[in-house]
């Protein structure tokens, strides 16, 4: 992978460099998102460089085809990691970003350049049912009015024929992804895991989210965060100082990070 390509995997956010923050942090977003819905972590971020994850046809990839399956996604995002050569860094996914956070924490152990912790949010253990109906094969006007119910893609962008044409097929990729789950091996991996779950999230309850523990072989921290699925986006002010404070405790203390 030449460095024009990896680079196109990510987005950095806020003040990259600052000295301040000594850990670099890839996010992975949800199915239908990209990199900027962590747009505003950097303005609550103390000791965190936030980078966004981009997806192949989302931002200024939008012209690439998505990739289909959670396996493809995470071996390329970890070689695009790999070809940065990263300093300390850590993994955080939301929903579908988790799982492939995940495996890409697995190809990135088995190259022999760890996360320091893998940051799993919104998603159920992978032995654990959905508690949603899967989607992605409903015919379109059912489709769309899920989308809606869901939450997560606008309104106006769904009533608009000229950009559904243009979203659907990158929508219906990801909902494929996140709903068939093709995630293979799910040996444990040695990285401490954080999960969070959203206090009113309709999909996911805490037991759900606390299932991850059993796919780490170091340590595990839950948090628990007021707002719904989607509290990455309207909830950033609580989330990334979870996070950070959990960071902390896996890693042995504020003066680690």
């Amino acid at each position: 992978m030449t460095d024009d390509m990896q680079s196109t995997w990510f987005v950095p956010l806020g003040a990259h460099g600052r000295s301040s923050a000594s850990i670099e942090m890839f996010c992975l977003p949800f199915a239908g998102g990209n990199a900027m819905n962590f747009r505003t972590w950097p303005d609550y971020a103390r000791a965190l460089q936030i980078t966004g994850v981009e997806y192949p046809g989302r931002g200024s990839r939008f012209g690439e085809p998505p990739l289909h399956c959670a396996i493809d996604i995470s071996q390329q995002v970890a070689f695009a990691i790999l070809a940065r050569r990263p300093g300390r860094f850590a993994l955080f996914g939301h929903s579908m970003g988790a799982d492939i956070a995940f495996k890409t924490a697995q190809v990135l152990e088995v190259a022999g350049v760890p996360p320091l912790c893998v940051c799993l949010s919104a998603r159920q253990a992978p032995h654990l049912p959905s508690r949603r109906k899967d989607i992605h094969h409903l015919p379109q006007h059912a489709f769309r009015e899920e989308l809606v119910r869901l939450g997560g893609t606008s309104p106006e962008v769904v009533a608009s024929e000229e950009l559904m044409t243009l979203f659907e097929p990158l929508l219906r990729a990801d909902f494929c992804v996140a709903e068939q789950r093709q995630l293979g091996d799910l040996s444990p991996i040695d990285a401490p895991i954080m999960t969070l779950s959203g206090s009113s999230d309709p999909f996911l309850t805490e037991q759900d989210a606390v299932g991850w523990a059993l796919y780490t072989n170091g340590p595990h921290v839950h948090a628990s965060v007021d707002g719904d699925h989607f509290f990455i986006t309207n909830c950033a002010n609580k989330v990334v100082p979870a996070v950070e404070q959990a960071l902390q405790r896996m890693l042995g203390g504020p003066s680690t990070l």
